[in-house]
């Protein structure tokens, strides 16, 4: 009989426990969250966010109607829709993390017409799910009682605003910031950032400068703060007239796209017309012969070949460039998940004990790969070695795409413009016999007269 697998990264409430049983999701309930989610999930409100995708969707199951009697996981749980590839707050891109917190702070505002509220605001409680952000954590939707605060308000500055700010002020992208803490980015940390013109930008006075002031006084007692949130002090109106205060400092957070080193690369680096129809060519009748559930496009830089991918499976489409991410994001595509990834730096296992958040690679498993114009920038400009390419592709998926980027092509030359050219291994014959040891060679076709070829790789029985 099958037990239920317990998430050992769903600690932090003590309400309910997330767990699988037969490749379904569930979460245990508390007797208090029980009766909480029995209203919460009746409302006109919560169900019609579910139809539009904001909500994840979720029942409320009696245990004994859902398990076998040798499963014990109280008397009732929730049931969620499995969301099949769970990326992190640090793997999205700007414009990702921004409609992430502009939707936080929409639900919290019709969570308090409907007295509710959130009991944090941690972006760990949204990840992205049919090509836009979806909040999954039902149980931080707790009972609103008049007067009080919004205790997530923080938390949401520092995983939502300080990034955002930091990559719009400052052009910094916030990814490995974010990644370091696990939490976002600290106040004592950005303010550092500021100048006195800062001050001038819309809400880095309010929620930069006060914040820092106010975490750093020794002068503000806990009997004060109290006082600040009383009901007579902080009434409901004025919570919603602060949460549109916030949205719209968010909302008014813009980054320059039109530059990036990768983006540009491609731009200017793509295949003359005649090629890039038989490249396009060969990966769609590559992915029919293939016929994967799910490809990881590695490198995918702007995503042209991830819509195509598309219109037949399910994509992760990964690039170390967040601003080539926020362009595939822009196409709000459903089959498409976008992630910031830079593959010599992965995503890790972290949090507590090393298994609070699962590493990357563990989250989003696919069946097949494309790895198109990748090679070089790993091999050549990364030093890694050819055959450990080769094996990094087998443990991605049994079958893919892949594209040989000669020494005689335009861009490797540019690579090793100013270096020596250690790498003798490094050749097409030494590649195919590397693929042979893992993968069936389908099929191999030569374009950009000469310099690249693709070749479709099947499953190596």
């Amino acid at each position: 009989m099958a037990l239920p697998a317990f998430d050992e990264g769903s600690f932090r409430d003590p309400e309910g426990h997330v767990f699988s049983y037969e490749n379904e999701i569930y979460r245990t309930l508390s007797s208090g969250a029980y009766a909480r989610m029995n209203t919460l999930l009746n409302l006109p409100f919560f169900n019609k966010w579910v139809e539009e995708g904001k909500i994840i969707p979720t029942k409320l199951l009696k245990a004994t109607d859902t398990f076998p009697k040798k499963v014990s996981v109280g008397d009732h749980v929730l049931w969620h829709e499995k969301i099949e590839y769970l990326t992190y707050p640090f793997e999205w891109s700007f414009s990702m993390l921004k409609d992430a917190g502009l939707l936080m702070l929409d639900l919290l505002e019709e969570l308090l017409e409907n007295n509710f509220i959130l009991k944090d605001g941690t972006a760990w409680n949204i990840s992205f799910y049919k090509g836009k952000p979806c909040f999954y954590d039902i149980l931080s939707i707790d009972v609103y009682q008049e007067g009080q605060p919004w205790e997530g308000f923080s938390q949401f500055l520092q995983e939502f605003l300080y990034p955002l700010m930091l990559q719009a002020h400052h052009n910094v992208d916030f990814q490995s910031f974010w990644r370091a803490t696990h939490q976002g980015i600290p106040v004592s940390i950005l303010s550092k950032t500021m100048s006195k013109t800062s001050l001038f930008k819309r809400g880095v006075f309010k929620y930069v400068f006060l914040q820092e002031k106010l975490s750093s006084s020794k002068t503000v007692s806990e009997a004060t703060i109290r006082h600040e949130f009383s009901p007579q002090v902080f009434p409901k109106k004025a919570l919603l007239n602060f949460i549109k205060n916030l949205r719209g400092c968010v909302e008014s957070l813009q980054i320059n796209k039109g530059k990036s080193i990768w983006k540009d690369y491609y731009s200017q680096n793509s295949y003359e017309v005649d090629d890039t129809k038989e490249k396009e060519s060969f990966i769609r009748e590559g992915l029919k012969k293939l016929g994967p559930k799910s490809v990881m496009d590695l490198g995918c830089n702007t995503g042209h070949y991830s819509l195509i991918a598309a219109k037949a499976s399910q994509v992760i489409a990964c690039d170390l460039d967040p601003t080539c991410i926020d362009q595939v994001y822009s196409h709000k595509n459903k089959s498409i998940v976008p992630v910031v990834l830079n593959l010599m730096t992965p995503s890790p296992s972290m949090g507590w004990s090393l298994n609070e958040r699962k590493d990357v690679f563990t989250r989003l498993k696919t069946d097949s790969f494309m790895a198109l114009a990748l090679i070089h920038h790993l091999c050549i400009s990364q030093n890694v070695p050819l055959n450990s390419f080769v094996q990094f592709l087998k443990f991605i998926a049994p079958q893919g795409i892949v594209e040989w980027v000669d020494k005689t092509d335009p861009m490797v030359k540019f690579l090793l413009r100013n270096r020596a050219d250690i790498f003798k291994d490094y050749t097409l014959d030494n590649f195919k016999d590397l693929l042979s040891q893992h993968f069936n060679i389908e099929k191999m076709i030569s374009l950009n007269k000469g310099t690249r070829n693709l070749l479709l790789l099947s499953k190596k029985e």
